[in-house]
């Protein structure tokens, strides 16, 4: 029986190492430019900073979220440097590209609900509203006649939702980034542990990929690396959303109780070990969400779309997607010692953090968001008027949601409510939006 986990226990973690080798890019940075030092030694060369990095589209974001095959592919399309760009930061634990790619995920799948509520909202409309080539086929706007009429419009209404996972065509997707963050898994740690210079590696990266504009969805520290980020790209950062931000120095007692966890628990294989037993075996399957109604549904809708819209979004892929991105979190908790460098790093830089600082230079729209989890491991979200007061210059909104899935994260809610907040965003997320009714 022992040697049986073993057995088991072996290979989940054979497949999770394919999983983090196999479903990201690496780069190379100038390592002067990477982390601001200079080469050792007479005529020492300096050698190049690497950083892990992932990169794709709402609509073909992959299931599973890691796969166990090699990709063949040494960059990315180079058209997703043209959609509206989401860099996601994950936190100090679970920290990685897979922990980004996770929360790249659940914000996928957020994006693709709202592309079909708007694709709905768009197709409701009265077929005499539309014209060619707003959206609808031209032979449907020649279409008269009520029975006829709502043969159309079911037509339109069905197709769309029955390929929520495939481009819609009112709707374009959004661009996830997501990286390892200096030290975690492939990426080169940094020689000064500042967020400051934690965000420059981040900004050569965009430059790098050469995109101009984006919105960042940041979890825990990544919030200090938004905002330095924010600091350094004055107008390109749209929105932020900041969740469970780590915005002030942590008390003795959290860094004293994660320095015991960084000390026995990441340094050695005993993370994979727990994570195996807690993840990957014997696990009980997660209750599946209901999807969210909508008050559009029971206005002018007969019996038979109200029908189809029911059965989208009990879709049976968009189910399988969501349970198996849930239960694929403890992916993100493997292979600790790999993760050390970073997690190190975060500490000695959550030391020398200010007890208290405001950000006047941030002046971009914020959504804090707080999680009920246990409060010593997570830091503590200031109230609303704290916040005005850390950034003064910038429209702020909080919200809390309640951890109903505790000791999950509860990825479903928050991604809802970070793509509302985005899709809010006039110039970044113009294109997301359908046509407006023709006056």
């Amino acid at each position: 029986m022992a040697g049986s986990k073993a057995g088991n226990y072996k290979a989940w973690l054979d497949t999770i190492a394919k999983q983090l080798y196999f479903n990201s890019y690496t780069i190379s940075l100038s390592r002067l430019g990477h982390a601001g030092c200079r080469p050792s030694g007479v005529g020492a060369a300096a050698s190049p900073a690497t950083v892990e990095y992932t990169f794709d589209a709402t609509n073909q974001f992959p299931h599973p979220f890691l796969t166990t095959h090699p990709h063949f592919r040494t960059a990315v399309d180079p058209q997703l440097r043209t959609l509206p760009c989401v860099l996601v930061l994950h936190d100090t634990w679970p920290g990685g590209f897979d922990a980004a790619r996770w929360y790249g995920g659940g914000l996928a799948l957020a994006a693709m609900d709202a592309a079909v509520n708007a694709a709905t909202e768009h197709h409701h409309r009265p077929l005499s509203q539309y014209q060619p080539g707003q959206g609808l086929p031209p032979s449907h706007t020649e279409v008269h006649g009520n029975t006829a009429d709502d043969v159309a419009r079911l037509a339109v209404l069905a197709s769309p939702l029955k390929a929520m996972f495939r481009p819609l065509p009112c709707l374009p997707p959004m661009a996830i980034l997501g990286l390892s963050r200096p030290g975690f898994l492939r990426s080169s740690p940094l020689c000064h542990h500042t967020f400051a210079q934690e965000a420059t590696v981040v900004r050569q990266l965009l430059d790098l990929l050469q995109i101009p504009h984006l919105s960042i969805f940041a979890v825990g520290t990544g919030a200090q690396v938004a905002l330095h980020l924010m600091d350094q790209l004055p107008g390109r950062v749209h929105r932020s959303v900041l969740v469970n931000p780590l915005l002030q120095r942590p008390s003795q007692l959290k860094l004293a109780v994660m320095r015991l966890g960084t000390s026995i628990y990441l340094r050695t294989q005993l993370s994979s070990w727990v994570s195996y037993y807690k993840y990957g075996h014997n696990h009980k399957p997660l209750a599946v969400f209901p999807p969210p109604t909508y008050p559009l549904f029971g206005v002018g809708l007969s019996p038979l779309e109200a029908a189809v819209i029911d059965a989208a979004w009990y879709h049976k892929e968009h189910q399988e997607r969501l349970q198996s991105l849930l239960q694929s979190e403890g992916v993100c908790y493997s292979f600790g010692h790999w993760r050390y460098p970073g997690i190190r790093s975060d500490l000695i830089k959550m030391q020398n953090l200010p007890a208290s600082a405001n950000w006047p230079q941030v002046q971009s729209p914020l959504l804090c968001l707080t999680t009920h989890d246990p409060p010593l491991m997570s830091p503590s979200c200031p109230s609303i008027e704290a916040l005005s007061q850390l950034f003064p210059c910038a429209p702020i909104e909080h919200q809390t949601i309640a951890t109903t899935t505790f000791p999950h994260f509860p990825l479903q809610d928050v991604s809802k409510a970070a793509i509302d907040f985005l899709l809010r965003d006039p110039d970044c997320m113009a294109s997301l939006r359908p046509h407006s009714d023709p006056t």
